[in-house]
C-alpha cells in the first residue's frame, strides 16, 4: 500500500511518496525496532522544520522582513522578555491598523543557546514607520529573499531553538508563534497504486499550476525502522 501527500504552500509544492518497505526480492516489511532518543529528537526537529517553512512559504513573500530584537545592557529574564515582546507587537499592530494594514507575523525566540534574543518575521511596510518600536536594543531588519522558498531560514531558526527546547527540555511547548490571521496549508493525502519511483518527475502539474524541482533543495529518501519507505521532493512555481 502507497501513499502521496501533498502540500501546497505559497509558490512551493512538496510532495511525498510513502509505503511499506520491501527489500529487493522479498515481499516482506524491514524488521522493527524502536528509534533511539537521537533519532526521536531528530525526527522532531525535522518535522517542525517542515511546517514552519511551509508556514513561511503560504504568508510571505520576498520584501517581507526577518527582524532580529536584540537586548542592550543587562539581559532580561525569560518573562520579562516574553513581556517585551508583546508590548512590541502590540506596537507593530497599531502602526500597521494605522497604515491600513493588518499585522502578520511568526515568532522564535531562543533563550539559551546564546542571550536572548527575538526573531520575527513580518509581512511588509515602510521600515521607517517601524524602526522605533523596539527601544530595548538595536533592532536588524533583512528583507526575505526572492527564493520563495524559506526552508533554509526555517531551518537556520529551529536550530537556533535547539538548547531551548530539544531533547524534551520543554516538552509540549511551541518553537514559534505566529499571528491568529495566518494561513495554514492543509496537505492532501490519497492512496496511490503506481510504482515507487526514487526519481521524481522534473516538473508537474497540480491544480493547473506548473511546477519544477526546486534545484537548491535535494529530494529526500529514507526508511523508517518501523518499515516505512519515504521520499519527498520540492518543488517550486514556474
Amino acid at each position: 500500500m502507497a501513499y502521496k501527500k501533498i502540500i501546497q504552500a505559497g509558490a512551493t509544492l512538496e510532495v511525498e511518496r510513502y509505503q511499506a518497505y520491501r527489500p529487493k526480492g522479498k515481499n516482506i516489511r524491514a524488521p522493527k525496532s524502536e528509534p533511539t532518543s537521537e533519532e526521536l529528537a531528530l525526527r522532531n526537529e525535522n518535522a517542525a522544520v517542515r511546517k514552519l517553512t511551509w508556514l513561511l512559504n503560504e504568508n510571505f513573500s520576498p520584501g517581507d522582513f526577518h527582524i532580529t530584537l536584540t537586548y542592550s545592557g543587562e539581559t532580561p529574564g525569560e518573562e520579562e522578555a516574553k513581556s517585551c515582546l508583546q508590548k512590541y507587537l502590540r506596537k507593530l499592530r497599531g502602526i500597521y491598523r494605522k497604515n491600513g494594514q493588518e499585522l502578520r507575523y511568526i515568532v522564535v525566540t531562543e533563550y539559551a543557546y546564546a542571550r536572548i534574543h527575538h526573531h520575527v518575521i513580518v509581512n511588509q511596510i515602510d521600515q521607517r514607520l517601524i524602526y522605533g518600536a523596539w527601544q530595548r536594543g538595536r533592532p536588524k531588519y533583512v528583507m526575505l529573499d526572492e527564493s520563495r522558498s524559506y526552508w533554509r531560514l526555517a531551518a537556520y531558526l529551529i536550530k537556533e531553538t535547539r538548547k531551548s527546547f530539544g531533547a524534551g527540555k520543554k516538552p509540549g511547548a511551541k518553537r514559534w508563534i505566529g499571528s491568529r490571521n495566518l494561513k495554514h496549508p492543509e496537505p492532501v493525502v490519497k492512496e496511490v497504486k503506481s510504482r515507487f519511483r526514487r526519481n521524481p518527475p522534473e516538473k508537474m502539474k497540480y491544480k493547473g499550476l506548473a511546477y519544477h524541482l526546486d534545484p537548491d533543495r535535494p529530494v529526500e529518501y529514507w526508511v523508517e525502522a518501523t518499515g516505512w519507505e519515504h521520499l519527498i521532493a520540492y518543488y517550486k512555481r514556474i
